[in-house]
């Protein structure tokens, strides 16, 4: 998918966003997620899958386990069940989505979406989660759903001004001994 089929003000057009077919930028993908979120990023998924200790602390071998995740991602697509699509200019990664379709319940879930703090405020969030809604709607889907850390602030109102509604607050016990 080309940025001149996808809306945007703010962003160059030599700025395109296609989903992955293979892992081979993989390491790539895996850096622009884990060297862009910090800890106010970590929701329940992450902590649930591993990926992080507990709402405030990555796990130590992250980046293994998102390596992982990613190849079951970049699969989707040819399942019609999602995809990874990347944004890039030239050769430079500038911001990742992953995606997940539920097409018996008809609903998408972005399970990550990351732009390289670099590259930020120029219109690539947005140009991402264009194509993933896009995406979404070609499938048939009929609602898209995402979750947040607490804490990601910046990131609430870029998914409110994207027209994202609150939906849910989700809770967390820790248990000791």
């Amino acid at each position: 998918m080309h940025t001149s089929e996808l809306p945007s003000l703010r962003i160059r057009a030599d700025v395109t966003c296609e989903f992955l077919s293979t892992a081979r930028r993989l390491r790539t993908v895996v850096a622009i997620i884990q060297e862009n979120t910090k800890t106010n990023y970590i929701t329940h998924s992450e902590v649930i899958e591993h990926r992080a200790e507990h709402t405030r602390r990555w796990a130590h071998f992250r980046r293994s386990l998102l390596a992982e995740d990613l190849k079951h991602a970049i699969g989707r697509r040819r399942r019609g069940t999602g995809g990874v699509i990347v944004a890039t200019q030239g050769r430079r990664m500038l911001g990742v989505a992953v995606l997940r379709f539920d097409l018996r319940h008809r609903y998408g879930v972005v399970e990550d979406i990351v732009v390289d703090a670099r590259a930020r405020g120029r219109g690539i969030g947005t140009r991402l989660m264009d194509a993933a809604v896009a995406e979404m709607r070609t499938a048939g889907l009929k609602n898209v759903i995402l979750e947040s850390g607490i804490r990601n602030e910046s990131a609430h109102a870029f998914f409110r001004r994207e027209g994202f509604k609150d939906a849910a607050i989700m809770f967390l016990r820790r248990l000791q001994g």
